[in-house]
């Protein structure tokens, strides 16, 4: 049976740039309830075959028509402000989000390698808000493009965007990866506060939460962004505008995230720059994550983005300063693949054939000049024997231990 879907006693103006979770926590704290309670009351819960109920993390990205009305019926919200909350408003110019929205549709799963699922890096102080009485009460927003690995860093207030919690040091939701809102059910924390279960507790029904003010910790990142990579974060949030041409934006993000997969997977290989002091942070990360298994006990992806910040800008602003370069085609010669003088059927390490199936999938979005450049540095890309048999996922396995 459909639930009725009437309007709350109260509810809010969304804030600008504000996502569908930040919004629900800013309600629920405000009326006094838990989150589970809003999204219930705002048709959003989605009953799952075990019998439990919850709001998937995929409504961030694009609520269903059905969803939307019902959601904007209960907050008093118009339908363009419902459809602000969510990334829907830049599926034509961010290709992971119409990847995502498409597999939502046909209710199969997709790898979000360039779209953060229940994690979100955060500003502590545009969580403080900007000093008016909404928001000294409620916090400030929790900004949609947070879940972007994109955007790595505040340009407002100069500095790179935190991904864990000061207090447990875990990545912020990142254990509730179905969940709109992690431990939606538990009320009265503050839309600021870390929702992450304690570790001082074993047994998952009791334990206390976290609960420390990601508003008001101290900046994690050590280091401040340098003027070129906030510049560099300028222009992707140019990019980012929906009043941009879409055509354009989604041609640049095509590229710099193929671009930046072969950077990640060759680095320290386009690292140029001996001054850059984030250099290090990426190196720190990606040998860290050669090294080690996540938390479920798999394999990392071994070209997805960096959660952590200042490794992503990195990598990111290497990435950038390929596909921008005036010559192309000598801006990849560090990445490419190494020559044998015996002849082509040598076993070249599994990376470069990673990249050439991830490229084969996306090279129609990119630019004809870059296609050019992929299918030259791709061509001579062969492999014999067992190198046949891999599949992608096998490569990603074997990279990423």
């Amino acid at each position: 049976m459909t639930p009725v879907i009437r309007p709350l006693p109260r509810s809010l103006d969304p804030l600008p740039g504000e996502s569908l979770a930040g919004f629900i926590l800013r309600l629920s704290y405000r009326l006094g309830l838990p989150p589970t309670a809003v999204n219930r009351r705002t048709g959003l819960m989605d009953i799952m075959n075990n019998g439990q109920a919850w709001a998937k993390t995929a409504w961030s990205t694009g609520l269903p028509p059905v969803l939307a009305a019902a959601f904007a019926a209960a907050t008093r919200l118009s339908p363009q402000e419902v459809t602000a909350l969510t990334l829907e408003p830049l599926v034509r110019h961010y290709p992971a989000i119409g990847k995502v929205l498409r597999a939502e549709h046909e209710r199969r799963p997709r790898a979000l390698l360039w779209l953060y699922s229940s994690t979100s890096r955060y500003c502590p102080q545009c969580l403080r808000g900007d000093g008016s009485f909404v928001q000294r009460e409620l916090g400030g927003p929790w900004h949609v493009l947070w879940r972007l690995p994109v955007v790595f860093a505040c340009t407002r207030h100069r500095c790179f965007l935190n991904h864990l919690c000061p207090g447990c040091s875990q990545a912020i939701g990142a254990k509730h990866y179905s969940h709109l809102i992690a431990r939606s059910s538990v009320p009265g924390l503050h839309p600021a506060q870390c929702r992450t279960p304690s570790p001082t507790r074993r047994t998952p029904h009791t334990r206390d939460l976290c609960g420390t003010r990601l508003d008001q910790a101290p900046a994690l990142m050590p280091l401040s962004p340098p003027q070129t990579y906030l510049d560099l974060q300028q222009r992707i949030l140019q990019k980012l505008d929906p009043l941009q041409p879409p055509e354009t934006s989604a041609r640049y993000f095509a590229e710099l995230q193929l671009t930046c997969m072969l950077v990640t997977l060759t680095w320290p290989a386009a690292h140029t720059a001996a001054n850059d002091p984030l250099a290090q942070e990426a190196s720190r990360f990606l040998a860290a994550r050669r090294s080690t298994n996540n938390s479920e006990g798999r394999p990392t992806i071994a070209h997805a983005p960096p959660i952590d910040a200042a490794a992503c800008a990195a990598l990111l602003h290497a990435a950038d300063a390929i596909i921008t370069a005036p010559d192309l085609r000598a801006a990849f010669t560090p990445l490419e693949a190494p020559r044998d003088p015996l002849g082509p059927s040598m076993a070249l390490p599994p990376k470069y054939f990673l990249w050439k199936h991830h490229c084969a999938g996306r090279k129609a979005e990119c630019s004809p000049a870059f296609q050019q450049v992929v299918t030259a540095l791709t061509s001579r890309l062969r492999r014999t024997n067992k190198g046949e048999q891999h599949s992608s996922g096998q490569l990603e396995r074997s990279l990423a231990k």
